[in-house]
């Protein structure tokens, strides 16, 4: 094969460890306020809990103060189907002027577009999530956005560890 190249180093970015929910969901909402030209957010899941409303409700709030931002939403149409309350917070969110759209795998399998006799090929669903504000920094990890998630449930059960990181810079723009 090919032989490994060298990455290409590029100044002007740091990358800070979100050692958890607290600090993720913390940066998260603090992005939203500090947002002036976009804010793009891809995840699995995005519930309409606690968290999932808070964030929800801010990302409603200022695309009303600035209909100029850009604000584009992508989840996992298969994972949030049957959560009516995320259901009804993606109809707010679109009736405001954000881009809510849902990654539907699932449903073109059903069309038969991928063969259902192979499991691992059904399931090809969209994992990846990220934060991206201004094209200059990034929340990137594997945090959904809920209550489980952000670790603010009693039960301990529901209390996720996960981390994410935040990257600053103009690298965040190749994400």
């Amino acid at each position: 094969g090919a032989p490994l190249s060298t990455p290409v180093r590029r100044e002007g970015n740091t990358l800070q460890l979100l050692i958890n929910g607290e600090a993720s969901f913390a940066e998260r909402a603090r992005m939203i306020e500090e947002a002036q030209t976009s804010i793009y957010i891809q995840a699995l899941i995005f519930h309409s809990d606690k968290v999932g409303r808070s964030l929800g409700d801010a990302l409603i709030r200022r695309k009303k103060e600035n209909p100029e931002l850009d604000v584009r939403v992508i989840v996992d149409a298969y994972s949030n189907i049957h959560d009516v309350g995320a259901q009804l917070l993606y109809f707010q969110m679109k009736n405001a002027g954000i881009e809510v759209e849902g990654f539907e795998v699932f449903y073109l399998q059903l069309l038969s577009e991928i063969d259902l006799t192979d499991w691992l090929a059904a399931n090809k669903r969209y994992h990846e999530k990220y934060w991206i504000i201004d094209g200059r920094k990034a929340v990137l990890g594997g945090m959904n956005i809920g209550d489980e998630y952000a670790r603010c449930s009693d039960d301990p059960v529901s209390r996720w560890r996960d981390q994410d990181v935040l990257l600053e810079g103009p690298r965040s723009e190749e994400h």
